[in-house]
């Protein structure tokens, strides 16, 4: 040391200092914001002490500062953690930014200390910590600066978020470890990093299934839904026929009151009401499309049913055609009954779908 003074006084700074970052650490694996607040300020007073009595000592200064940084980065990141759980997101963001420019600073504090064999060992494991820590930061940035561009407006993909935050902690595989590989401490660290990254590779690929599997609404109600064009005849056929023999509640939308609503408003709170729907598909509209000329349902009815396909799925949609109705292809899929004359001769092939999904026994 520099002098009598520093030899006399410096063990018991850097006792101290360390003694408060392995308290952070304990801190940070409990998430204790306010235990590693308390350990932020006792290690602040206790570095104003040491640059008192320390001042002809620079190295030991930047020990004593390279520790505060270690714990300064442990406190922006829980910080950030508990702004994000409050949803305070903007600020969340700005905490973490802040960590991960503590971790920059902190390494560069280092880059001395590495060339000293007496503290080579020592620089390379804050190095690692300072290295640990800003890959958190930089991977939780990526998630809150996802929830920024949510409640913007702005669509994200949330499992390309996902798979960028886990690359990020990944990036701990990639230090250079060359001090003792067998320390726990730092073993465990990389296994931590590795398993939280992990965790957001397996919820991205979740996410990734559920986004094309087709996922619908329970169903809350016996009541059918009609959907019709001009067939007025075959709507007051199917109708009779259901609500007569088989004993169901039947909706058609023109029957319902308005209540100031919009059709598409009428439309939606008619329709959440029923848990199943028979579509007429009546040849009400010629259609001319390159020299052929043929028939086609309403506009209306296309819609409706492509409402109750995206609710409910095609189990609990029907199609009744007449046999000369061009249907779209892209509805190849949906139970298609056809009719030539009356409805009444497909009864009992409505009977049998009904019975296939639950609303009669």
């Amino acid at each position: 040391m520099s002098d009598n003074n520093a030899e006399a006084t410096s063990p018991d700074y850097l006792g101290a200092m360390g003694e408060l970052y392995t308290k952070s650490l304990g801190s940070l694996q409990i998430q204790d914001l306010q235990q590693v607040t308390l350990e932020l300020q006792q290690g602040r007073s206790l570095y104003k002490q040491a640059e008192k009595q320390l001042d002809k000592d620079p190295q030991m200064l930047t020990i004593l500062k390279v520790y505060l940084f270690n714990i300064q980065a442990i406190y922006q990141l829980l910080k950030a953690s508990f702004s994000k759980m409050e949803e305070k997101f903007q600020q969340s963001y700005n905490e973490l930014l802040q960590g991960k420019q503590i971790c920059t600073e902190g390494k560069h504090l280092l880059e001395d200390l590495e060339e000293d064999p007496e503290w080579k060992e020592f620089a390379h494991i804050l190095k690692f910590m300072f290295t640990h820590l800003s890959c958190a930061c930089e991977a939780e940035s990526v998630e809150v600066d996802y929830e920024i561009k949510v409640e913007q407006g702005i669509w994200v993909s949330q499992v390309d978020m996902l798979h960028q935050s886990a690359a990020i902690y990944r990036k701990i595989n990639d230090v250079e470890i060359s001090f003792n590989n067998e320390n726990p401490a730092i073993l465990g660290l990389i296994k931590q990093l590795n398993r939280i990254a992990s965790a957001k590779e397996n919820k991205a690929e979740k996410l990734d299934r559920e986004r094309i599997t087709l996922r619908h609404l329970p169903i809350k109600s016996k009541k059918i839904f009609l959907i019709h064009g001009h067939a007025e005849g075959l709507l007051r056929e199917l109708r009779d026929l259901l609500e007569k023999k088989l004993n169901l509640e039947c909706i058609i939308m023109k029957e319902q009151s308005n209540k100031g609503d919009s059709v598409i408003e009428k439309f939606e709170r008619t329709a959440k009401d029923c848990g199943y729907a028979f579509a007429i598909l009546s040849p009400d509209d010629v259609v001319e499309n390159n020299g052929t000329t043929y028939f086609q349902a309403r506009p209306n009815v296309l819609f409706e049913m492509g409402w109750f396909f995206g609710r409910y799925g095609r189990r609990n949609l029907c199609i009744i055609k007449h046999e000369d109705t061009k249907m779209p292809s892209d509805l190849d899929g949906i139970i298609s009954l056809e009719y030539s004359k009356n409805i009444s001769s497909i009864y009992l092939d409505m009977e049998q779908e009904l019975k296939a999904v639950g609303f009669i026994d």
